[in-house]
Formats: structure tokens, C-alpha cells, sequence
């Protein structure tokens, strides 16, 4: 989320507290000489782990108490008639800088699953992230490729069904990625149970560039003390993954090869990425600092962003459209939102610079009105708002329209309730709402969350999920909670020599794919998202001479893709494709 998933961003902003901009898994190995007794990696044995990990940024784990142990267990997965056998791995990982086998950096706790009596040499292996930054790789294992997977389909989530926090089922994942990949589920420092070892501390990695570093050295000691040095390698990011996964590949293209004729990199998927914090409005606006206003009348509004909303448009006209139709096909909605694109590039973008004139000569306080612009600026609004399933009163109200206006005119809110009660409506799958009336919501700490955001719905269920298949499933057990998501406000956003605070990814991706021509990137992303738009991310590829080698599969859905259940096989069998162009086995040649 996997994005992290702001789950008090509303109350953040009307007290003007925004202080950046989060988003919006073989083989055992023998220990190092020196490392403390580890515990016994056969297959079929749990563990459990007597360290209570510290997520707090000033944390860290004495040198003498960090361990490189795991749960290592066997299971069977029944997929299209055929048996899968497969190991599950849990536990820590000691990360070294490269070159300084003495220095440990970090414990990063993953989780990985490996297909059994396959040729290492020649079975991909695909390390997974979530985004945040702050958020762990949890979503992607139970939201969408691990062997177990929660009962979640957004497309059927009936609000009344969301006015308590539900729970959904684990079961059996019929598109998991296990016949295509292994998988390593990694978590950043100060989430799952990821933390610093002395002398350094968590708040040392959480950053963009010391983040991704760490990234990079959990890789290289793990595909070396896996002895994987040999394999296909991908990366797989969501969201800040946008941001983390380009970096990444970078340092390790510069980086090299860990061996002779061993691969740096085969491929890079990214998952609903988003690129830039200096072109994507929302991310800008809310690291601005300056969030809302009071109105001559008392009232609060918020201000407006600096840049240009244009990239989110289209993600607006296709909420509309899923909503208008709800079964149509993947070529239609692909053809809906080229129209939609066309819209904003066509319509929006033009009259943008005439309402921004408008306003500069004149001197109203909100709302503002149609009749208040001129003729061509009311066509705007009558086009924009026919297609959006919005009034034309919205547009003209706030043209470079935010997604808390947007979401604020497509729940029908009343001048008292705009831009306040915004976040009923979920800002990474548009087609999930709350109800006004809740109850029984708690965050994942669990204290009972006043202010809901329409993302709530997930978190408390992961986390109830998480406990019983960390514990009964992985057979990790560990005394201290589990952190889903940790919104780090110290992060650093400074990326190399850039200071904006607003990082952008799109120059590392281009460079990692000078350093490797025959790297493969996949790029997908949902429809309905608000969070990070597929139009912002075309413009960003555009920005950055990218837009023609890397084209964007579109899918019905959020941020969270996969947990729209149809679009979640559709990318599995893209998916598919993309791991058997590189030589990887078919899913029916793994029995």
C-alpha cells in the first residue's frame, strides 16, 4: 500500500499538522563466522524469536542480541489440479555494508517462499515492497502473491458491510506468483519487525537514499547467503516502491554482477508507482505545510495546490465510469480512459490557465461559481462534470480539483461538510466508501480510531489476519506487535543532490536502464486510484523520455489492484507473460 494508507490524514490537515507526504519472499544458508548461535533453519521447525524489536526511530538492537534466525516450514498448495510443494522462510536477516562483513547495519525480517526441487541457477527469485515510505511488505503477501491470501474483493464491498471494521478469511491464493517466482517479502526498517542494530539507530535508514541502500545490501547478503547469485532477479514495488525500486535497481546496476555471468537485474514491476513528488498535486500540496484556511465567515477550506492537478483528471472520469459500467470489459475501460485522458489534455489543461486568470483579477472567497467565469470556462465545467458524474458547481469551485474537492462532491456533501468529512471515500480505490454512521473501527495498535478514512477498512483486518498466519502458518512467534504501517515524520526526502524534500525516481530509472539495455520494467496501475494517478505517472515518463518504452497496462481498481478480484487474475496472467518471456517456467511445467 500498500501504500501507506493515511488513516488520520483528514484531522492532519484541518489542524495543519501535515509534516510530509507518505502514499499516498531460498534455501537456508551457513552463519558467518562470529555470529551468536542461530537458530536451526530445517525445514519443519518454528521459532520463536526472544527479541522484542523497537520500532521507535531512536531504537536500535544491541550488536550481541541481533540474530540471524528463521521459521522454516513445508506446505502444499493444490493450483489448477496440480500440487505445489513449496518452503516458507520467517525471520531475520543481519545486513552488512558491502565489503564490511564485521559492520551489521540492520535485522530486516522477511518472509520468503521457494518452490521446492527447483535448479536455483535458473528459478527467478523477485524481492517485494510495499510503499509509505513506513508501510510493511504485508499487503502484497496476504493482499496479493503470497500461496495464503485475505477474502477481499473491492469491487463487492458494500458500504453498509464497512460501517464496523470487518474481518476477511485467509485462504488458499489461486494467483499467487509462486509458479512464476520465488518471493522475499522485505520490510523497511521500523516496520514488521524490522530494526537498526547498533551503533546505528532506525531513524539512520529511514530516508530515501539510506533506505533504498539498505534495500540494496538486504539483496546482496541475502542472494549470497541463499546462494541465489546465479538466479533470474526482479524487483516488485508499490507505491513509494515507485520511488524505492528505480534506486534500487540503480545501485545495484552500479553495483554489479555478484559473480561471473551471474545477472544484476532481469525485470522491475511496479505496482501503482508514483514517480515524482514535484509533478503528483496531492503529494505537494500535503507536504506544503499549508493545508487549510478560515474563511472570512469562520469557516475552514483548504488551500489549493500549487501545481497543476491535471494528471488525476482522468482517474476522477473513471470512478464515474466504473460506477456507470460496472461490467464492462478491460478493452472498453482502456478506451474510456484514453477519451478521459483526451478530456484533461484537451479541455482541462487549456482552461486551467483562463480560470487561474480569472481568478487572479478577482477578489471572491469560496465558493465560487459558474456564472462567476466566462462562457468557454462554463463549458469546461458542464463537459468536465458530465463526464466526471460531477455538478458543474464542483468544477467551477475548485478547477484543479484535489482529491479531498473530489471526493467531497462525489459523496454530495453540503457546504458545512466540504472538505471535512472528505476521507469517507477511500483515496486509494475511489469505489470504496464509508458510511457516515461508524462504529467499532480501531487502528492497528488497537484504540478506537475517531477519525475514519475510507482505507480503515484493511488496516485492523491485516493485522488480525497477520497474528494467527505469522504465528500458526509461518510458525514465527515473537513478543512484540507487528507494525502494518508507521508513518515516519523525521524521513528524509532529500534524494542525492536534490533538497526540494519532493523526490523524484524517473532519472534513476532511466539511468538503470542505460547501465542494463536488457532490462525489463512492467508498470500497472488501477483505474479508480487517487493516490497515484496512471495519468501523473504517464506525464512523468513522458517528462523523463521514458513514455515510449514503457507503456502502462491499465486495470478496474485501486491503488491495491490485485484486491480487485477480476484484475487480479488479469495481472497474474500478465504477470505470467512477463516472467516467461525472461525463460522463466510456465505455471503448468511447476508440479
Amino acid at each position: 500500500m500498500g501504500a501507506s494508507r493515511l488513516r488520520r490524514a483528514g484531522l492532519h490537515l484541518i489542524l495543519g499538522l501535515a509534516l510530509g507526504a507518505p502514499l499516498l519472499a531460498c534455501g537456508g544458508a551457513a552463519a558467518r563466522a562470529g555470529e551468536p548461535a542461530q537458530a536451526a533453519r530445517v525445514a519443519g521447525q518454528g521459532y520463536d524469536d526472544p527479541i522484542a524489536y523497537d520500532m521507535a526511530p531512536d531504537a536500535s538492537l544491541a550488536r550481541s542480541a541481533a540474530r540471524q534466525a528463521a521459521a522454516v516450514t513445508r506446505h502444499t498448495l493444490r493450483l489448477a489440479g496440480r500440487r505445489l510443494r513449496y518452503t516458507a522462510t520467517a525471520g531475520h536477516l543481519l545486513v552488512r555494508r558491502p565489503g564490511q562483513p564485521s559492520r551489521v547495519e540492520a535485522a530486516l525480517y522477511y518472509v520468503a517462499y521457494t518452490l521446492d526441487g527447483q535448479d536455483p541457477a535458473r528459478r527467478p527469485i523477485t524481492f517485494f515492497w510495499n510503499g509509505g515510505p513506513g508501510c510493511s511488505s504485508i499487503y502484497l503477501d496476504l493482499g496479493g502473491w503470497g500461496p495464503r491470501t485475505l477474502d477481499i474483493d473491492e469491487a463487492r464491498l458494500p458500504m453498509a458491510e464497512l460501517a464496523r471494521s470487518p474481518r476477511f478469511r485467509l485462504h488458499a491464493n489461486r494467483q499467487t506468483l509462486l509458479p512464476d517466482t520465488d518471493m522475499v517479502f522485505v520490510d523497511a526498517i521500523g516496520t514488521g519487525w524490522s530494526e537498526a542494530v547498533a551503533p546505528y539507530r532506525n531513524r539512520d535508514f529511514e530516508g530515501v537514499d539510506a533506505d533504498a541502500r539498505l534495500m540494496r545490501d538486504f539483496i546482496i547478503d541475502y542472494l549470497r547467503d541463499n546462494a541465489r547469485v546465479m538466479s533470474p532477479k526482479y524487483l516488485y514495488g508499490e507505491s513509494y516502491g515507485g520511488i524505492r525500486t528505480p534506486i534500487v535497481a540503480r545501485l545495484l546496476e552500479q553495483y554489479g554482477a555478484l559473480a561471473r555471468g551471474a545477472p544484476v537485474l532481469d525485470g522491475l514491476i511496479m505496482n501503482s508507482p508514483i514517480l515524482d513528488y514535484k509533478t503528483n498535486c496531492y503529494m505537494r500540496w500535503y507536504a506544503d505545510k499549508r493545508p487549510s484556511v478560515r474563511l472570512a465567515d469562520g469557516d475552514i477550506a483548504f488551500t489549493r495546490p500549487t501545481v497543476s492537478c491535471e494528471g488525476y483528471v482522468p482517474s476522477y472520469v473513471m470512478v464515474h465510469y466504473a460506477q456507470a459500467r460496472p461490467d464492462a470489459t478491460l478493452a472498453q475501460g482502456r478506451q474510456a480512459a484514453r477519451r478521459a485522458i483526451a478530456l484533461a489534455r484537451e479541455v482541462w489543461k487549456p482552461e486551467w490557465r483562463a480560470y487561474r486568470a480569472t481568478l487572479a483579477s478577482a477578489h471572491w472567497l469560496l465558493p465560487y461559481a459558474p456564472d462567476d467565469f466566462g462562457a468557454s470556462q462554463q463549458r469546461a465545467f458542464a463537459r468536465l462534470g458530465l463526464a466526471s458524474g460531477l455538478r458543474a458547481s464542483a468544477w467551477a469551485r475548485d478547477f484543479n480539483m484535489n482529491v479531498p474537492d473530489f471526493d467531497s462532491a462525489l459523496l454530495g456533501l453540503d457546504a458545512a461538510q466540504w472538505d471535512r468529512a472528505w476521507s469517507r471515500v477511500d483515496r486509494y480505490d475511489a469505489m470504496v466508501r464509508l458510511p457516515a454512521r461508524l462504529s467499532g473501527y480501531v487502528s492497528p495498535n488497537g484504540r478506537w480510531e475517531r477519525w475514519v478514512a475510507g482505507s480503515d477498512y484493511l488496516d485492523a483486518s491485516v493485522l488480525h489476519a497477520e497474528r494467527r498466519f505469522t504465528s500458526s502458518f509461518l510458525e514465527y512467534r515473537d513478543p512484540s506487535p507487528y507494525v502494518v504501517d508507521r508513518w515516519p515524520a523525521h524521513w528524509d526526502w532529500h534524494h542525492g543532490s536534490d533538497h526540494s524534500n519532493h523526490p523524484q525516481s524517473v532519472s534513476d530509472l532511466y539511468e538503470a536502464m542505460t547501465l542494463n539495455p536488457q532490462l525489463r520494467v512492467l508498470i500497472a496501475q488501477g483505474e479508480q486510484d487517487t493516490a497515484a494517478p496512471f495519468y501523473q505517472t504517464m506525464l512523468d515518463l513522458r517528462a523523463g523520455g521514458l513514455a515510449t518504452k514503457l507503456p502502462i497496462h491499465l486495470y478496474p481498481g485501486g491503488h491495491m489492484l490485485y484486491l480487485t478480484r477480476p484484475s487480479h487474475a488479469l495481472f497474474k496472467a500478465r504477470l505470467d507473460r512477463f516472467y516467461a518471456q525472461a525463460g522463466a517456467p510456465s505455471p503448468a511445467s511447476a508440479r
